[in-house]
């Protein structure tokens, strides 16, 4: 009797591995390597304070919401003012900027809120460090973004170093 008692058990383990297997078979995970906010800015090709004004879905390669579900093919772009440039300014052709993120955090996407009034907008600073992918400026979460008026005095004086060394 125990050992058909085993079967049984051992029948239920793998029938339940089988099931999780295809749960996890489609996830994504973004992983990103601590670095302090120094690594990030001396790693970064660029770090800005940008107003952000507006937020567009994108979808390459065709799809849509409809055939890409979980937002794999999907980019946010956001159009942005950069008040300062901290580092990587040779990078733009000027103050109004357009940076991507992935469409979704599995892919290291992050999305930026936007005031949904103007006034708002126009106070919704941000500090971003990115990178160039394909010539246009990309943002992630594993980047550092963080609201303008929440820096510390030691951050705010890293990023003047910064600017001051990349110019």
């Amino acid at each position: 009797m125990h050992i058909l008692q085993g079967t049984k058990m051992k029948t239920h383990i793998f029938f339940i591995l089988v099931c999780l297997s295809n749960y996890f078979k489609d996830s994504i995970a973004c992983s990103c390597f601590p670095e302090s906010i120094t690594k990030k800015l001396e790693n970064a090709k660029f770090a800005i304070k940008a107003t952000v004004y507006t937020e567009e879905r994108k979808y390459s390669h065709g799809y849509n919401e409809t055939t890409d579900p979980w937002g794999n093919f999907l980019e946010y772009e956001y159009s942005v003012y950069a008040r300062d440039i901290y580092k990587g300014g040779d990078l733009f052709g000027g103050r109004y900027i357009k940076i991507t993120t992935p469409g979704n955090d599995g892919l290291c996407g992050t999305r930026i809120p936007i005031p949904k009034n103007i006034i708002g907008r126009l106070y919704n600073n941000w500090i971003m460090t990115g990178y160039i992918y394909d010539g246009s400026a990309s943002v992630s979460s594993c980047d550092w973004i963080v609201k303008a008026n929440g820096l510390s005095p030691y951050q705010k004086s890293l990023l003047n170093f910064f600017k001051h060394t990349s110019e």
